[in-house]
């Protein structure tokens, strides 16, 4: 490296204090990305800071120190959302997504308002590469493919094809493509938008209008290739007996739709026409403050809010496992969980996951248990439910006496009875909002999943159905009791 260029690097002194604060969250980032389940996401946000560096050290280098008012506002509006966030909300995508932010911010300190205005693509790359997916595939991705498959249902429905439930169709395209929530379509359209913003970033667009609708034609196409993709495989498996054509076709269904949404995008956002002359905006207001001071200052606030960084309080590490012995009442003998379930409940914080068949005089039910210090590892139990073949008739919070408040249904038009519900040492609730929102701004504590289902229906005052219930709330509790 030459002496100016030296010399231009060492004008970004200010910066250092404000990286030493954000260090948890870029060293988290770090972490999560090193894992084997991300390294696509790591490759892409590798591959963009050495376009970075590149672009700023070849020909585009950073200017000097600039006090300009808009990304200083930024930069300490973005570690403000840090700090706290930090402290908070247990949720540490978002806190990356502000710490990206803030350097954002700092980058508008040392480039031209225009160039920084044209970064902002790459902002939204570098966010988007997080692992974001990781958790929309329990949440977002299930319901999406519950929605997919009613779409389908009433498709071949409308053909006049034999009657399939939205039901039938989960458990079909389960059967041949053997995975979960990635076939609601939306790693497709995650990567699609990687592409995208990626292609904005190269061509150094804006963020604009036009990638708004560049995304949005994007990932219409990619739902619907993905629709029509699914209606192939029902209609191969469920109409024409083919598991074997089904299987093969669905990759290349995949692929073409991926193919053909992606190009779709691409056409829409287009090259970058000719560049117009920046007009004097906000984004070049500077402030009336010599650079020695100014610097002084920058550096001044990152040190400040480096010494004010308070991490949120997590549960210990290293904890004894949780053991959830069932009463004797229940007759309980526990059953080996499924690859998938497996797969499904090996989320962080997890302290147990078991399966068990208990009865109680006349009733026989499967229950399965997740205690786990973290609302991350649980999910919403009617939509595996529901991935498994049984549609929820009438879903409806029920109280089953004075401590146990579940979510009752039947399922499959009355054929059997479903009950879940989520407790904690101090509470129990039915809601997986509750259960999220205790573990994103509550104190650490370990919340155990409950879900039954009762082999026959059954109303919600039954006493015997009440009876099992309430001894496998207890026998929740004392294991609860005990871990404390």
């Amino acid at each position: 490296m030459s002496r100016p260029d030296v010399s231009r690097t060492l004008r970004a002194w200010p910066a250092l204090p404000w990286l030493w604060a954000l260090a948890p969250s870029l060293a988290w980032t770090a972490r999560t990305l090193s894992r084997p389940e991300h390294h696509a996401n790591a490759l892409i946000l590798g591959a963009g800071a050495v376009i970075v560096a590149l672009r700023y050290t070849r020909g585009q280098r950073l200017g000097p120190l600039t006090p300009r008012a808009v990304p200083l506002l930024l930069a300490t509006l973005g570690l403000l959302s840090f700090l706290w966030l930090e402290r908070h909300v247990d949720i540490s995508l978002l806190s990356a997504s502000a710490a990206f932010v803030t350097l954002y911010g700092l980058l508008g300190l040392f480039v031209s308002p225009g160039r920084w205005r044209r970064a902002r693509a790459g902002l939204l790359l570098a966010i988007a590469a997080l692992p974001l997916a990781e958790q929309a595939h329990h949440y977002a991705g299930f319901a999406l493919r519950l929605l997919t498959a009613k779409v389908v249902a009433a498709q071949l429905s409308d053909l006049g094809l034999a009657p399939v439930t939205s039901e039938t169709v989960l458990v079909l395209e389960r059967g041949v493509t053997h995975v979960e929530a990635a076939c609601s379509g939306l790693k497709s359209v995650w990567a699609a938008s990687l592409l995208l913003l990626g292609a904005a970033f190269m061509q150094r667009q804006a963020a604009g209008p036009r990638l708004l609708m560049a995304a949005v034609v994007q990932s219409i196409l990619l739902l619907l290739g993905n629709i029509i993709r699914i209606t192939a495989i029902v209609t191969l498996t469920h109409h024409f007996q083919q598991p074997g054509l089904a299987n093969l076709v669905h990759e290349p269904l995949g692929i073409l739709a991926f193919v053909t949404a992606t190009a779709a995008g691409l056409a829409v956002l287009g090259r970058r026409g000719p560049q117009r002359r920046p007009s004097r905006t906000s984004l070049t207001y500077r402030l009336a403050m010599p650079r020695p001071g100014f610097a002084i200052l920058l550096a001044g606030i990152g040190l400040v809010g480096g010494l004010m960084y308070e991490a949120r309080p997590h549960a210990p590490r290293h904890r004894q496992g949780f053991a959830a012995p069932l009463g004797a009442e229940l007759n309980p003998r526990t059953m080996a969980l499924s690859e998938g379930e497996q797969g499904l409940f090996r989320q962080q914080g997890v302290r147990m996951a078991s399966k068990h068949v208990i009865r109680s005089g006349a009733l026989a039910a499967t229950v399965v248990l997740v205690a786990a210090d973290s609302w991350r590892a649980h999910h919403p139990p009617a939509l595996c439910l529901a991935g498994d073949g049984h549609r929820l008739d009438a879903p409806r919070p029920v109280r089953f006496g004075p401590t146990l408040r579940a979510q009752y249904s039947t399922t499959n038009g009355q054929q059997r009875t479903a009950v879940h519900w989520f407790q904690s040492k101090n509470a129990t609730t039915p809601a997986l909002l509750e259960r999220i929102q205790d573990g994103v701004f509550g104190a650490p504590q370990t919340w155990v999943m409950v879900s039954v289902l009762v082999h026959q229906p059954l109303a919600p005052d039954d006493p015997h159905l009440n009876e099992l219930l309430q001894s496998l709330h207890n026998s929740v509790d004392r294991a609860l009791e005990a871990s404390s």
